[in-house]
């Protein structure tokens, strides 16, 4: 029987993320894959190109650090885009904006350390397992609040948290051995970062079973089988502006709905901005996100 190594590992686990990443956009309901499919999208290709630029052997050992420090860079963001549209799409999690400066401190801190030094590699693993941790563990903390309600929420936190850990071994063993020839460190920090790559993989899995739940009614599953209604009549909605908000709902985009109501679409945005307001979100991300916690009813 071959023995799996450290490279065939990790395009493996890359290849089986995209298809997981292809499994959530398809389970999403229409306005949820409208307002987050450019999150996973974008995501799932940068984790799985942070995989494989690890996993593949380069001609020269400048190619291969210019290449390490981009692999870095594209999975710390690639994280960060993914909780960013699980965030969308479920309303759990940290705030975007601490998602998005997570991943934009990654990024520059990974070309700040390739430029000015580029010959110590144990800062990679600096970027990426504490990037990791900054993302995932602020995420389990808060999505407390939402394990009771939303079904095999508890088993993507637990995965997430795993995935953390091993981070966190990564770290701790690279730093605690530093000094020690590098030949000697490669292989296990190697499987640390499968057994990290595994337990994120195993979380977006889970995620996917969540999201697959909601296909239909556009909800995730609750474990008690009940969910708060919200009346848009009773939040103040006009019939337009309750017309459209369902209509957004559905996955119809501004213009189909000014068209299907013989109206501007300046006139569409402006009533559905008004109804925003009143029901306390921005946008339509702001919408979808309330969408998953509530039944939203006329």
């Amino acid at each position: 029987m071959r023995r799996i190594d450290f490279s065939t590992a990790a395009i493996l686990g890359s290849f089986i993320m995209l298809g997981i990443g292809v499994i959530v956009i398809a389970s999403l309901s229409p306005a949820a894959r409208k307002a987050g499919w450019r999150f996973f999208a974008a995501s799932l290709f940068l984790i799985a190109a942070g995989s494989l630029t690890e996993a593949v052997n380069h001609p020269t050992l400048e190619s291969a650090i210019t290449w390490s420090y981009a692999s870095v860079a594209f999975s710390v963001a690639g994280f960060a885009l993914f909780l960013c549209g699980a965030r969308v799409v479920l309303g759990t999690g940290s705030p975007l904006a601490w998602y998005l400066g997570v991943a934009s401190t990654g990024v520059v801190a990974a070309a700040a350390f390739y430029f000015l030094l580029p010959g110590m590699l144990e800062l990679r693993t600096l970027i990426l397992s504490g990037g990791s941790i900054l993302l995932f563990v602020p995420t389990i903390i808060r999505n407390r609040a939402y394990r009771s309600r939303i079904r095999h929420l508890g088993w993507f936190d637990a995965f997430l948290g795993a995935s953390a850990a091993f981070a966190l071994a990564r770290l701790a063993f690279e730093y605690s051995l530093l000094g020690v020839e590098r030949s000697r460190l490669v292989p296990v920090s190697n499987w640390l970062f499968v057994f990290f790559l595994a337990f994120s993989l195993a979380a977006i899995f889970v995620f996917a079973l969540i999201v697959s739940g909601a296909r239909h009614t556009g909800k995730p599953l609750l474990r008690d089988g009940t969910r708060p209604t919200l009346s848009l009549a009773e939040r103040g909605l006009s019939a337009s502006e309750r017309r459209y908000v369902l209509a957004i709902l559905d996955g119809a985009s501004v213009k189909e709905i000014a068209s299907d109501s013989a109206v501007a679409t300046s006139t569409v945005r402006n009533t559905l901005a008004r109804a925003y307001r009143k029901l306390g979100v921005a946008d339509m991300v702001g919408l979808v996100s309330l969408s998953a916690s509530m039944d939203i009813a006329e």
